[in-house]
């Protein structure tokens, strides 16, 4: 697990890194109005940091696990296993992440792309988008996803689509390359595909939130299991409690039968040189993962799967090839450097950068129950 100081204003914390969180409560006062953080001067409200440590549930559960074989029990979050804690170090993973996050909107902002890099900005915008959604389903238009978002899909979703756009926006300069590769690296961003020698082995837990063959008009939230519809949030923490019973091996302590029956998909697939561009205009969303920086036994967030109306988790069970964010010395590492590998360098160096006040009143009394 990579561990990382970051600098910190007004308050004596050191921080290390991890995972995340499940249920809330914040000790005499409420999630909305309190402030956990500041940002460059940019507030991080108590929901906002909830809502990131809700996004990293499944990973510090797969983290504690595969490091310490820990399971997920009512003491889970309170337990210290060695000189790690699910509680510390959840938190400060999320406070990283919500850096990174401010950062960008920071920077999209400065481009004119977006109105504020608030948390109710955001929500400004998941609010002209599910406006829009609506819309067009009325008009009979495509929709790709759910049709009302909630804030767990939305803010992956936006962020995403924020940052291809932020790619095309930065110089050569910004990311330390020559304008000449630059071109290059988004060309091959267009239309990538991994080396010849990747070959990446995966399981996939899939849960749809509409039926597939559905036209635009017909795309409902909710999973295609019998009964009531349920909220996002609903499927997604089926998601990860289906993820909690995957042992280090790829086995499962429970049998496929039982994970159809709770509206579960469960496969295991490859992505190789030869299937990549099938996942690319199929999955773009698992193939960026698959390509980002999960390593060989990790397990990713919960994600959106649009095109296909799933939420989805993926595990790495075996990944032959170069390591995503081994780094490798020399020209060739160079030369394989993606755009979005450089774009996120660059997030981080701002991360570095940025000043970050943490109110440890208020961070401290959060707790994860």
């Amino acid at each position: 697990m990579k561990h990382r100081k970051i600098r910190i204003l007004a308050a004596a914390l050191i921080l290390t890194l991890a995972g995340a969180g499940a249920v809330y409560a914040f000790i005499g006062t409420e999630q909305e109005s309190i402030r956990i953080a500041q940002v460059n001067g940019m507030n991080v409200s108590g929901m906002e940091f909830k809502r990131e440590l809700d996004r990293q549930r499944a990973s510090v559960i797969d983290y504690f696990h595969r490091t310490y074989g820990a399971r997920f029990t009512e003491s889970f979050w309170t337990t210290s296993y060695a000189a790690e804690n699910p509680e510390t170090v959840a938190k400060a993973q999320a406070l990283e992440e919500l850096v990174k996050r401010k950062v960008e909107l920071e920077l999209a902002s400065s481009f004119g792309l977006l109105s504020g890099a608030s948390y109710e900005n955001l929500l400004e915008e998941l609010e002209k988008e599910n406006k829009r959604r609506a819309e067009a389903v009325k008009a009979r238009l495509p929709v790709y996803g759910p049709v009302n978002m909630d804030e767990s899909v939305f803010i992956p979703y936006y962020m995403s689509k924020l940052r291809n756009e932020l790619k095309e926006r930065l110089t050569a300069d910004d990311l330390g390359v020559t304008e000449e590769r630059l071109l290059r690296l988004k060309a091959l961003e267009r239309n990538p595909a991994p080396p010849e020698a990747d070959r990446v082995r995966f399981q996939k837990l899939a849960a749809a939130y509409r039926n597939t063959g559905d036209d635009s008009a017909s795309v409902r939230e909710g999973p295609v299991s019998p009964g009531a519809a349920e909220s996002l949030s609903s499927l997604k923490q089926r998601l990860e409690k289906a993820a909690q019973e995957m042992l280090p091996s790829g086995e499962w302590r429970s049998t496929p039968d039982s994970y159809a029956a709770a509206g579960i998909q469960v496969t295991e697939e490859e992505l190789t040189g030869e299937t990549a561009g099938i996942y690319f205009k199929s999955q773009p969303v698992l193939y960026t993962v698959l390509t980002g920086g999960l390593k060989e036994g990790q397990a990713s967030p919960v994600f959106d799967e649009a095109l296909q109306g799933q939420l989805v988790l993926v595990k790495v069970l075996k990944r032959d090839g170069p390591d995503p964010g081994s780094g490798n010395d020399g020209e060739a590492a160079e030369q394989q450097e993606s755009l979005g590998a450089l774009y996120q360098r660059y997030v981080e160096r701002l991360a570095s950068e940025a000043e970050v006040t943490v109110f440890s009143d208020s961070y401290n009394r959060l707790t994860i129950k």
